[in-house]
């Protein structure tokens, strides 16, 4: 039996593909909205259980906005 040559072409993948990271970036800059506003809450019950002489302790406490580098986030508490 003979080999039959058998060629298929594909359209829009390049739009596709855009489509793609176009949605990802979205996802990941709104996941670092909500991990940023759940390091919020985190630190305002913290500041409710923390022990109170002077203040500084409590006032000091604080978030950094997050930091996006690619499809990792950081936020950080402290």
């Amino acid at each position: 039996m003979a080999q039959q040559e058998v060629k298929i072409e594909v359209q829009g993948f390049d739009q596709a593909l855009a489509a793609f990271k176009e949605i990802t970036n979205a996802v990941v800059k709104e996941l670092a909205v909500a991990l940023y506003l759940e390091a919020e809450a985190v630190m305002a019950e913290s500041k409710k259980i923390c022990p109170v002489d002077t203040g500084v302790l409590r006032a000091s406490g604080h978030v950094l906005p997050p930091k996006v580098t690619g499809s990792d986030i950081e936020v950080v508490l402290g």
